[in-house]
Parts: C-alpha cells; sequence; structure tokens
C-alpha cells in the first residue's frame, strides 16, 4: 500500500504586477526571510518561479543556499518533532516546468519531487 502524499506549504506567492515590470534583481527576493523560514524545519524545498522569472532562479538558488548555510538555527515547533535544526541545509531545486498562467502553484510537481514546502 502506497502512502498518500501531502501537499506541500506554500510561502511568497508572487504578484503579477512585480513579474511584468521586468528587470528583476536579487535584491527584490526577500532572501533573508525565506532562509528563516526554511530553517523552521522544512528539508525539500521546490523554488517555483514564472517563466518570466526563471532568468534569476540560478542566482536566487544560490543566495538562499549561501544564507542557510549562514543564518542562525531556529528550533522546530513541530509538536511531533520538536528537534533543533542542526546544520543541514534543506534540498532546493527549482521547478521549471512551464505553468499555467505564470501564477499557479505547482502542487503536483512538488509532490513528485517529496517537497514539503513550496516559495
Amino acid at each position: 500500500m502506497s502512502e498518500a502524499m501531502s501537499t506541500p506549504a506554500v510561502i511568497n506567492k508572487a504578484e503579477p504586477a512585480l513579474v511584468e515590470c521586468g528587470g528583476l534583481g536579487i535584491r527584490d527576493f526577500d532572501i533573508d526571510a525565506t532562509a528563516a523560514h526554511i530553517h523552521r524545519g522544512y528539508h525539500r524545498v521546490a523554488l517555483q518561479f514564472p517563466d518570466a522569472m526563471l532568468s534569476v532562479a540560478p542566482r536566487v538558488l544560490e543566495a538562499l543556499q549561501n544564507a542557510l548555510s549562514s543564518a542562525p538555527l531556529a528550533l522546530n515547533t513541530d509538536a511531533a518533532t520538536s528537534k533543533e535544526v542542526c546544520g543541514n541545509i534543506a534540498d532546493l531545486f527549482v521547478l521549471a516546468d512551464t505553468s499555467f498562467d505564470g501564477f499557479q502553484v505547482d502542487y503536483v510537481a512538488a509532490q513528485h519531487l517529496d517537497a514539503d514546502l513550496i516559495v
């Protein structure tokens, strides 16, 4: 019997106006807050970008990896596990499939990759 896949959590949903303005840089992403959120106990994190923003994905991925490796560690508040996150950097990956309209969260791709968070 196979286990049912759970739906990953989602943070930082993009607004259409941000994507349409073009010329996005790494400063336009809240890397530190996202890293702090991941440190709350997420282990497999899918980064989803609309098609127009895929060109910045490698820089965001690298900046987020750097922030995760240098951010202070947080206590996992999940009562079921209640353990400190001890220096293990989460697995990060970019979902680069073309999405329906650029703003639909791709839960199916994230579930296939066993993500527990979509950014």
